[in-house]
């Protein structure tokens, strides 16, 4: 009878044996699924952005005093490795930088001229001549323009005098 018995529990055993191994098969399935990949993409463009300073303001002047000359400094940013150029464009269009402040009453000009550095070279708009160029790399640039009025300018109606410059950022 213990014969019987020991027969019966091995075949107890092999069927779970056999069940357990159906079902892990079936399970090695299950965890092993079919795959698929895909990409995320971008494309940075290049770009820039110029944010003006402070006003230019020069006092007041009178006759008999020397040639003055203010500064105030801009920001340009651009992406990294962006060259860019700077213009300086006064009302008048002129392209050497030499502009004309209109007064708020007087029908009289005053004239000044835009440069990079004091009294040295012009900045203006013409690509190549008289412009500034750099590179970017993705943190704000400071850079500033000086304006100078000469003395002989002095003789002008009494009045407060201004122009709009217009800085361009080409890249």
């Amino acid at each position: 009878m213990n014969h019987m018995k020991n027969l019966k529990i091995n075949a107890i055993c092999a069927a779970t044996v056999i069940t357990l191994t159906a079902s892990t098969a079936a399970w090695s399935q299950a965890v092993n699924p079919a795959t698929a990949t895909f990409n995320v993409n971008i494309t940075l463009a290049k770009s820039c952005t110029v944010v003006a300073g402070p006003d230019i303001a020069l006092g007041t002047q009178y006759q008999g005093n020397a040639d003055v000359t203010g500064n105030s400094a801009f920001t340009v940013t651009c992406t990294k490795l962006t060259p860019y150029t700077i213009a300086m464009t006064p009302s008048n269009l002129d392209t050497t930088g030499a502009g004309e402040m209109a007064g708020t009453s007087s029908p009289d000009l005053v004239n000044y001229n835009l440069y990079q550095a004091v009294a040295s070279t012009p900045w203006g708009n013409s690509v190549g001549t008289n412009t500034v160029a750099a590179t970017g790399d993705g943190s704000a640039q400071t850079h500033t323009v000086y304006a100078t009025v000469l003395a002989t300018e002095y003789i002008n109606e009494p009045d407060t005098y201004s122009d709009l410059v217009t800085i361009s950022v080409a890249y």
